[in-house]
């Protein structure tokens, strides 16, 4: 008895010494192969298939092959153990080969064939395995699952602090998935816990998870009062991770309130405080330091900070931080006036984007950023690049979304109304570079000039009314927006009077009601007129807050409050432009109609939605 498990623990040691000194080739009729028959062999066997999958060891069917030969010996024994082993391993070759629904019935399997009640530590194990799948195809819903099971299941009860290291990451994953209510539910829970085991991290990250939650569930702001709580806290224990991860969330709070400065400052402060310098907690935060950097239009602060993250990313193998760094720098060649070395970085940053399978499809805001830095340059061609993806990634989240007609229709128009601004200032472009060519050539001679000058008013005459005609096409464009909204309209009221709308119960009908409401207010009674409106006022009206207000107006129009006031009154005084019975009206007095306190203002949100100014539209306008 003693020969034989003496040699079972020899043979898990070496099983684990070629995995960690060996590549995968030798590796792999090892892991295939190797058949635990006690605890710690599992234990061995599910650290060593989570290696494998950290480190994207690829499977195919000759590893399923190679299993399915060996399974009698995992089923012969009467071993449950073994049984649990193949099943685990079974998952494991169906993730790599991008079969998670399959990779999750296998550990299900797992779970079933070694239930807690039998084996309380391996069925943990089994359970911890399974959120590392998880989280390798970032499934929060199946992480939450799992994390749920190891409490209900009562494995952790003789474990409070890895009780509460569960509640938080179950708040964790909640809060990534916007549902707040939930993740402070399960911050809650984890609080008494750290507090009579003075687990003080734990309390630290509890209290950095309730900021967040509250920032985006409460109108007030005593979400403050959980960083206060945090930062005194982790000044008590001097602990310099703790204070970079309070001085961050710090400087994040900054940023979301547009106070670039102090978000600066705070970030620099968690930076002081981190052990690795160039590490990758370190870099991450000196991404958000980059961004704040470019939100204040600090061409110098970007400057140092994207060829920090650069030079020490590549240094440390985390590939992952560059793509960011890349667009930085491209922002700042582009800010000094180096096309060239802009376009460099625009296209290193497209390419590193492009080979991360996990991102290279989902990323509409990150193109959307290159497609800015492009105009700044400017390069209309790869502009327009950048711009197709960021809207055909746009149009597909939209459909994900069950949002397919409305998605696409908006979606459609900010694609328009970019290319027209595209095609205007690449024309404005090449009369501005044709009439300084000609003012060179004009130096030479009077003749030259005199002969230049008449071609170049040829010239501009007839751009002027490729410019004209350009604007008209766009008022069409317009107009025809105009009606396809309205067809949307009417298809949506249908929608609801057929009773397809929803059946979802009284949270739905809610929703529906508030969103009918709000369509009221602004297209009955033009509320929007209002110059002094915002969102708190338009909440009183409707007799709700203004958190569940904001959710409403995102879900159902897919844009902000300040999006959709806009769009309103410049509708309306596009209207106003073409009905002769306002011809009396001054474009001020057109402003001060529809709701804008000054002109200005009017211009920029009438250009903004429609890509005319007020004059340019009118001017525009067929009889």
């Amino acid at each position: 008895m003693l020969k034989t498990k003496a040699l079972s623990i020899l043979l898990s040691f070496l099983v684990l010494f070629v995995i960690h000194r060996t590549g995968y080739s030798e590796t792999r009729v090892f892991y295939l192969q190797f058949v635990p028959s006690t605890t710690d062999e599992l234990t061995q066997l599910l650290d060593s298939l989570s290696y494998r999958l950290m480190n994207n060891n690829k499977t195919g069917q000759n590893d399923m092959d190679l299993l399915v030969a060996n399974k009698a010996s995992y089923f012969d024994t009467g071993n449950t153990i073994s049984e649990a082993a193949y099943y685990c391993k079974l998952a494991i070759i169906h993730q790599m080969a991008d079969k998670h629904e399959t990779a999750y019935i296998y550990l299900d399997s797992a779970l079933h064939t070694m239930p807690a009640s039998r084996s309380p530590h391996s069925h943990l194990k089994i359970l911890e395995f399974g959120v590392r799948l998880a989280d390798k195809n970032r499934d929060y819903n199946s992480q939450i699952k799992l994390l749920k099971q190891m409490h209900s299941s009562g494995v952790l009860s003789e474990n409070p602090i890895k009780l509460a290291d569960v509640f938080l990451d179950i708040a964790d994953y909640s809060w990534n998935m916007h549902a707040y209510d939930q993740s402070m539910e399960y911050c809650n829970k984890a609080l008494p816990l750290v507090q009579d085991e003075e687990y003080w991290e734990g309390k630290i990250r509890a209290l950095l998870l309730m900021y967040h939650n509250a920032h985006f569930s409460t109108i007030d702001t005593t979400w403050s009062l959980y960083l206060d709580e945090a930062l005194e806290l982790a000044e008590q224990l001097n602990d310099s991770t703790q204070l970079s991860s309070v001085y961050y969330t710090i400087g994040y709070s900054h940023y979301r309130e547009n106070n670039q400065e102090r978000a600066i400052e705070y970030y620099k402060k968690a930076r002081s405080f981190e052990k690795e310098k160039g590490g990758s907690s370190d870099l991450a935060i000196a991404i958000m330091q980059e961004l704040s950097y470019s939100l204040a239009d600090s061409v110098e602060g970007v400057n140092k900070t994207s060829a920090y993250i650069i030079r020490n990313g590549l240094q440390n193998n985390l590939y992952n931080v560059l793509g960011n760094a890349y667009r930085g720098r491209a922002w700042y060649f582009a800010k000094t006036g180096k096309k060239d070395s802009a376009t460099h970085y625009l296209n290193k940053a497209f390419e590193h984007r492009q080979s991360l399978e996990e991102k290279k499809n989902a990323s509409p805001g990150f193109y959307y950023a290159l497609y800015e830095v492009a105009m700044l340059i400017p390069d209309y061609k790869l502009a327009l690049k950048f711009l197709n993806l960021s809207e055909a990634q746009i149009r597909q989240i939209s459909m994900e979304n069950n949002a397919r007609e409305l998605g696409a229709a908006r979606a459609d128009l900010d694609y328009q109304l970019q290319l027209e601004r595209i095609e205007r200032l690449s024309v404005e472009n090449t009369l501005k570079h044709e009439k300084t060519k000609k003012q060179q050539i004009a130096m030479f001679s009077i003749l030259a000039v005199s002969m230049l000058a008449f071609a170049f008013l040829l010239f501009i005459r007839q751009n002027h009314k490729k410019l004209n005609s350009s604007y008209r096409e766009l008022v069409k464009k317009n107009q025809q927006l105009d009606k396809m909204y309205n067809q949307l309209q009417q298809a949506e009221s249908e929608s609801k009077t057929n009773g397809n709308n929803h059946s979802n119960g009284k949270s739905i009908k809610d929703e529906d009601s508030l969103y009918k409401n709000l369509k009221i207010l602004f297209e009955e009674e033009k509320i929007y007129r209002d110059p002094n409106l915002s969102i708190r006022l338009l909440a009183d009206k409707l007799e709700t807050n203004t958190t569940y207000l904001s959710l409403v107006i995102n879900q159902r129009f897919e844009e902000s409050f300040k999006s959709i006031l806009n769009k309103y009154r410049v509708n309306e005084a596009r209207l106003i432009l073409e009905t002769k019975q306002y011809a009396n009206l001054t474009i001020e007095g057109i402003a001060e109609k529809v709701g804008y306190h000054s002109r200005s203002t009017f211009y920029s949100a009438f250009k903004e939605i429609t890509g005319l100014t007020p004059t340019q539209y009118l001017n525009n306008l067929e009889n």
